[in-house]
């Protein structure tokens, strides 16, 4: 039976596969007839460039308009590529200095290649000193934007990511990179532009696009130090050991929803693992392995009668209710800690600490670090929240709360509104769509 519904799933994958890469090719011929448009452009006079890619219908996103505003007043030059129509173009003049419209295939990567071309075309890479490259698949929180964005541009880092991953192999998120001047006008990345092929094949583009841009940036910089993250498992490793309070509230953060393979860091786990490593366990053998520590006189009857009793409440399925009640560092260090003396306390609950701090960091470089991490991440300082977090799985509607918690009461509620409307794919697509989606065509 699990032999039949391989193959059945592959022939699912077959038939989808060749379905999305039919409507991608025939888009793909269309698009070859509608070029893109330039609709109006500013002189530019040498500026860094913030060259963002839209999908956007009547008018930009207001946190798209702020992310712009805040370019400009930073004196960066806003190129902007949309793949939708903007209602009346020449309006946004003001908050847009080169603006680009062309047909919708070839999702992100297909903007930024048209925003790179163009910008080749004008000979701007002689002398601009750092292109910034974004796009509208994040919301830009009010608050973090203004250093976020001057971070990025002010950066010495030759290619600077906002965020990274290691999934099959080491690169960073294409919704934000900044790149300095002398690696735009690299031949080599003016090369990978021009020979770039668009499809709307999302394996495809994450190979070709989001990797692909990633070898070509690591080929292309001056030493190894100069392709890296904003937010890398580094920065956060050495935040989440130095500060308590930050410990404390990463482990809230951690991600909730279970839709994902990825691991989350859950304090119930964390006392698991500490019983199981020092001996401290709910089970028959207690008696025995206590028994010689009170005859030695090492543990009082006191304390072996807490490290044996039996009165703890259970669930129906044999879990202990106040392990599954653990909500945060607090709950764990004094549930660890209940049957030890005082003088073993604040060892234990260093080790608790040690031990929270080193899951944690182990789970932040799983899958995608945006979405295994958002919540963590803005604590930390990032700017940005990918909006595909509910429809792809990662977030739970518990996530998106703790997201919100951490916001503007105005961004709050645009981010809650665009993460809810793209519900959970698995659930919600039919057919075709369904069944490429569960392969990542999607």
């Amino acid at each position: 039976m699990r032999y039949v519904m391989w193959i059945l799933q592959q022939i699912g994958f077959t038939i989808s596969f060749i379905y999305l890469w039919a409507t991608s090719s025939i888009n793909g011929m269309k698009s070859r007839s509608h070029p893109p448009a330039l609709r109006f452009e500013n002189p530019y006079e040498g500026q860094k460039i913030l060259l963002v890619a839209l999908y956007e219908k009547g008018l930009p996103r207001p946190d798209m308009q702020m992310l712009m505003r805040e370019a400009k007043d930073q004196g960066a030059y806003v190129l902007a590529v949309n793949t939708m129509r903007f209602t009346d173009p020449v309006a946004w003049q003001g908050l847009i200095d080169c603006y680009i419209e062309k047909h919708n295939f070839g999702r992100d990567f297909s903007s930024y290649q048209a925003g790179f071309l163009h910008l080749y075309s004008r000979g701007w890479e002689k002398t601009c000193p750092r292109v910034l490259m974004l796009n509208d698949s994040v919301f830009y929180c009010s608050q973090r934007t203004p250093r976020f964005v001057a971070d990025l541009f002010d950066s010495e880092v030759e290619a600077l990511g906002a965020t990274e991953n290691f999934e099959i192999e080491h690169h960073v998120g294409s919704f934000c990179v900044a790149i300095a001047g002398r690696v735009v006008a690299h031949d080599r990345l003016q090369r990978y532009w021009r020979d770039y092929r668009n499809t709307d094949l999302r394996p495809a583009v994450i190979r070709r696009g989001e990797m692909g841009l990633s070898k070509a940036l690591k080929r292309t910089v001056a030493s190894d130090g100069d392709f890296r993250a904003l937010y890398d498992v580094d920065r956060f490793s050495k935040r989440v050991r130095a500060d308590e309070a930050f410990l404390a509230r990463a482990l809230h953060h951690a991600r909730d929803s279970s839709l994902v393979a990825w691991p989350t860091t859950r304090a119930k786990d964390v006392l698991r693992d500490f019983r199981t490593r020092f001996a401290i366990r709910d089970d028959a053998n207690l008696s025995d392995e206590y028994l010689p520590r009170l005859e030695q006189g090492t543990i009082s009857i006191e304390q072996y009668v807490k490290l044996t009793r039996r009165d703890q409440p259970t669930l129906a399925t044999g879990v202990d209710l106040k392990e599954a009640s653990l909500v945060d560092l607090d709950d764990l260090i004094a549930t660890a800690t209940e049957p030890l003396d005082s003088a073993s306390t604040g060892k234990v609950e260093a080790r608790i600490r040690e031990m929270v701090a080193d899951r944690l960091v182990a789970n932040f470089v799983r899958g995608s670090h945006i979405h295994q991490n958002a919540a963590a991440l803005l604590d930390l300082g990032l700017a940005i929240v990918k909006l595909d977090g509910m429809y792809r799985g990662m977030f739970s509607p518990a996530d998106v709360r703790k997201i919100c918690a951490l916001l503007t009461p105005e961004d709050a509620v645009a981010i809650e509104r665009l993460l809810l409307s793209r519900p959970y794919g698995e659930h919600n697509l039919r057919g075709l769509r369904r069944a490429a989606f569960r392969q990542g065509l999607l």
